[in-house]
Protein backbone atom coordinates (compact mmCIF):
# COMPACT_ATOMS: atom_id res chain seq x y z
CA UNK A 1 0.00 0.00 0.00
CA UNK A 2 0.87 3.88 0.22
CA UNK A 3 1.33 3.90 3.89
CA UNK A 4 3.78 0.85 3.64
CA UNK A 5 6.09 2.32 1.10
CA UNK A 6 5.92 5.53 2.26
CA UNK A 7 7.28 4.00 5.75
CA UNK A 8 9.58 2.19 3.50
CA UNK A 9 11.28 5.37 2.07
CA UNK A 10 11.29 6.76 5.49
CA UNK A 11 13.20 3.74 7.04
CA UNK A 12 15.20 4.17 3.73
CA UNK A 13 16.02 7.58 4.43
CA UNK A 14 16.48 7.81 8.20
CA UNK A 15 19.06 4.86 7.58
CA UNK A 16 20.94 6.88 5.09
CA UNK A 17 20.88 10.19 7.98
CA UNK A 18 22.21 7.34 10.11
CA UNK A 19 25.08 5.98 7.83
CA UNK A 20 25.88 9.70 7.39
CA UNK A 21 25.93 10.13 10.79
CA UNK A 22 28.21 7.17 11.81
CA UNK A 23 30.59 7.82 9.18
CA UNK A 24 31.00 11.16 10.38
CA UNK A 25 31.63 10.33 13.81
CA UNK A 26 34.55 7.53 12.65
CA UNK A 27 36.04 10.65 10.37
CA UNK A 28 35.81 13.01 13.40
CA UNK A 29 37.01 10.27 15.91
CA UNK A 30 39.79 9.42 13.95
CA UNK A 31 40.83 13.32 13.48
CA UNK A 32 40.43 13.69 17.16
CA UNK A 33 42.68 10.95 17.86
CA UNK A 34 45.07 12.10 15.24
CA UNK A 35 45.49 15.80 17.05
CA UNK A 36 45.36 13.80 20.43
CA UNK A 37 49.14 12.18 18.93
CA UNK A 38 50.18 15.33 17.73
CA UNK A 39 49.33 17.66 20.76
CA UNK A 40 51.05 14.37 23.27
CA UNK A 41 54.18 14.91 20.88
CA UNK A 42 54.69 18.32 21.22
CA UNK A 43 53.87 18.18 24.94
CA UNK A 44 56.95 15.97 24.76
CA UNK A 45 58.96 17.85 23.00
CA UNK A 46 58.20 21.01 24.90
CA UNK A 47 58.78 19.33 28.19
CA UNK A 48 62.18 18.26 26.91
CA UNK A 49 63.05 21.25 25.74
CA UNK A 50 61.54 22.86 29.75
CA UNK A 51 63.84 20.39 31.09
CA UNK A 52 67.31 21.19 28.52
CA UNK A 53 66.47 24.73 29.51
CA UNK A 54 66.05 23.67 33.46
CA UNK A 55 69.06 21.76 33.04
CA UNK A 56 71.55 24.57 31.40
CA UNK A 57 70.16 27.01 34.00
CA UNK A 58 71.18 24.90 37.00
CA UNK A 59 74.55 24.38 35.50
CA UNK A 60 74.73 28.04 34.91
CA UNK A 61 74.14 28.40 38.62
CA UNK A 62 76.38 25.83 39.73
CA UNK A 63 79.68 27.36 38.41
CA UNK A 64 81.83 28.54 40.63
CA UNK A 65 81.92 32.29 41.41
CA UNK A 66 85.39 33.75 40.85
CA UNK A 67 86.65 34.95 44.24
CA UNK A 68 84.42 33.13 46.21
CA UNK A 69 84.57 30.07 48.24
CA UNK A 70 81.69 27.14 47.83
CA UNK A 71 80.67 28.09 51.18
CA UNK A 72 80.53 32.07 50.04
CA UNK A 73 78.32 31.18 46.70
CA UNK A 74 74.69 32.63 47.25
CA UNK A 75 72.36 30.28 46.87
CA UNK A 76 74.40 27.51 46.14
CA UNK A 77 71.69 25.65 48.54
CA UNK A 78 68.74 26.31 45.98
CA UNK A 79 70.37 24.91 42.98
CA UNK A 80 71.39 21.62 44.99
CA UNK A 81 67.65 21.51 46.01
CA UNK A 82 66.70 22.83 42.46
CA UNK A 83 68.88 19.96 41.53
CA UNK A 84 66.77 17.18 43.73
CA UNK A 85 63.87 18.58 42.77
CA UNK A 86 64.55 18.00 38.72
CA UNK A 87 65.76 14.77 39.35
CA UNK A 88 62.50 14.00 41.51
CA UNK A 89 60.50 15.53 38.36
CA UNK A 90 62.74 13.17 35.56
CA UNK A 91 62.05 10.07 37.52
CA UNK A 92 58.35 10.51 37.88
CA UNK A 93 57.79 11.40 34.13
CA UNK A 94 59.59 8.17 33.49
Amino acid sequence: TAETIGAEREKLDVEGRLDDALAARASLEFEMASLRDQLEGEMRNARDKVSRLQEELDAERLKAVPGAGAGARPGAGASMLSEQFRATMKQERK
